[in-house]
């Protein structure tokens, strides 16, 4: 009985536990995302920066614009595949927790 007791007490220990990392996920995700609209945001202007330059008259004042440009686009291309990543294994990490909350439960 008093095994029982023991027992129990680790379990909601551990929910407990569970619980406060799953708002600590969520809150976590949340920024990611804000990042990656961020993100998509800063794409957007440097689009639309490739196109206003695409219109200069100096060819080699073009190309080399035109690199950094791409440069900087391939830099948030990364960034943005990283927070992708990280949203998705928290969103992971969520969906395990949630699991772990409720073992017996049939879907």
């Amino acid at each position: 009985m008093n095994q029982d007791v023991e027992v129990l007490q680790r379990e909601r220990e551990d929910l407990r536990a569970s619980r406060d990392e799953v708002v600590v996920l969520r809150q976590e995700c949340e920024q990611l995302k804000q990042a990656l609209y961020k993100a998509e945001d800063a794409n957007t202007v440097l689009r639309d920066k490739i196109e206003e330059i695409s219109s200069h008259q100096n060819p080699s004042q073009k190309i080399k614009h035109h690199m950094k440009i791409k440069q900087e686009y391939n830099a948030l291309l990364e960034e943005n595949a990283k927070l992708r990543k990280l949203v998705s294994k928290n969103s992971s990490l969520e969906s395990l927790q949630d699991e772990n909350r409720h073992p017996n439960r049939i879907d």
